[in-house]
């Protein structure tokens, strides 16, 4: 299906800017694709996107205040280079030196306020990026760090710092992953383009009826009255909401669903060696440092 219906699903959510990351997307399916750092090989399929399909480094919105905001993509060089394998020829610019040269373009056409759409992780975001001169909202992601307020901890959760964060007069936030929250930020900004206030806070979609026990020896949905009792008790922190299924997101979705059933019953390959995986902190022996550049088991070996 080659990232198809991911992407079709998600554009359906009406995202207006996606970032080009480290991972393989379908760029067909997406509108308004940002990256200031990817140069395409002269023979790359890249190039052969037209206008509202192609990668463009940043973009200009004017705002229903009549106030302009630039929004630009950096993709992270070295976890694109080393884990999605891009075209010979097709190179990625350092990150740092990469938002320098994005925030003096937008500037160079008269506005001052940035945002970045980041894909570098959370730590590169806040000790690097929020520190460069005209960069106001950083929005990031790749290495799945949760921040939330107090109340997520009072129910297991383990926030790496508070949602969002202001690093000088930068608005830094990143929303987790695999699409468990939606970042909600509000940013405030005064008559000379600075960040003035940045609030917020993540939340958390949940279907009310059906909660899987996954630390069982085996797991298990919950009985229809016990899923009510948590969904009643979850829905009582702002975090969590209940918006209901998307009918036509549902329908759209059922003969890729069909499909993937069928498939999953077909062996497609005999790998003869382990593989290693490896997200965030965890350790498996099979893997490599991440110091080291290897293709064992790809991209989910080097992340930091």
């Amino acid at each position: 299906m080659d990232g198809f219906p991911v992407c079709s699903t998600v554009s359906r959510f009406r995202c207006s800017h996606p970032a080009a990351t480290t991972h393989h997307l379908y760029i067909h399916s997406f509108r308004h694709f940002l990256s200031f750092s990817v140069q395409p090989a002269e023979t790359s399929a890249l190039r052969e996107l037209e206008g509202d399909r192609a990668i463009k480094p940043y973009i200009i919105k004017t705002l229903g205040s009549g106030a302009k905001v630039g929004i630009c993509g950096i993709t992270s060089k070295v976890s694109t280079e080393q884990s999605s394998f891009p075209d010979e020829g097709t190179t990625f610019a350092e990150e740092a030196a990469t938002a320098q040269a994005c925030v003096e373009d937008i500037a160079a056409e008269g506005v001052n306020r940035v945002v970045l759409l980041t894909h570098n992780g959370y730590d590169e975001d806040m000790s690097t990026l929020a520190s460069i001169d005209g960069v106001d909202v950083i929005i990031g992601g790749h290495s799945h760090t949760l921040l939330g307020n107090e109340g997520l901890a009072d129910i297991g959760f383990s926030p790496e710092a508070a949602y969002p964060q202001l690093v000088g007069g930068t608005c830094v936030v990143t929303a987790w992953e695999y699409s468990k929250v939606v970042g909600m930020v509000t940013v405030e900004f005064d008559d000379n383009g600075d960040v003035a206030a940045c609030t917020g806070a993540p939340v958390m979609p949940i279907n009310p009826d059906k909660f899987t026990v996954r630390d069982a020896e085996e797991s298990y949905d919950l009985e229809s009255a016990d899923a009510a009792i948590v969904a009643d008790y979850l829905l009582g922190f702002e975090t969590f909401v209940d918006n209901g299924e998307n009918q036509s997101v549902i329908d759209f979705l059922a003969p890729f669903t069909a499909e993937i059933e069928e498939t999953t019953l077909e062996q497609i390959a005999t790998v003869p060696e382990n593989i290693c995986h490896t997200r965030g902190g965890e350790v498996d022996p099979l893997c490599p440092g991440k110091e080291e550049l290897s293709t064992v088991g790809g991209g989910v070996c080097k992340c930091p």
